[in-house]
């Protein structure tokens, strides 16, 4: 009560990230010790999610273990499947929460949204969930 619906003022501001070159085996660690279902990557100019599934489903497509020192950049050349993220789906520190809530739609699975600096699109300022909006 008190904190104006920004969504600077809701979103989680120190987000965990996967780099492009790390491997596969890291980015499934960060997802077991905090829990995650998604990872927001930087491939080239868009935001990607490493996803739990699509983690999964390379990883298991492999012929034993042979998958899990490839980097991200190679297991999503390599068919691994990710969700780009589009420019207007990106949020901004500045936007009203509510609205964001009002626009999303409902889907299959977990949703997170990344927000970006204003100035720096490349840069993740933090990442928004429903949870911080209830």
């Amino acid at each position: 009560v008190g904190v104006d619906p920004l969504v600077q003022n809701l979103m989680v501001s120190s987000p965990v990230t996967v780099e492009s070159w790390q491997p596969l085996a890291h980015a499934r660690q960060l997802m077991l010790m905090h829990s995650f279902s998604f990872l927001p990557v930087r491939l080239g100019d868009a935001w990607c999610l490493v996803s739990e599934l699509g983690l999964a489903k390379y990883l298991k497509g492999g012929e034993g273990n042979d998958r899990w020192s490839e980097s991200i950049a190679t297991a999503r050349s390599r068919g691994m499947e990710l969700r780009e993220i589009a420019d207007d789906e990106l949020l901004r520190p500045g936007m009203n929460a509510n609205d964001v809530l009002a626009r999303a739609s409902v889907r299959d699975g977990p949703m997170l949204w990344l927000v970006v600096d204003d100035r720096r699109p490349d840069y993740l300022a933090g990442v928004l969930s429903p949870f911080e909006l209830m």
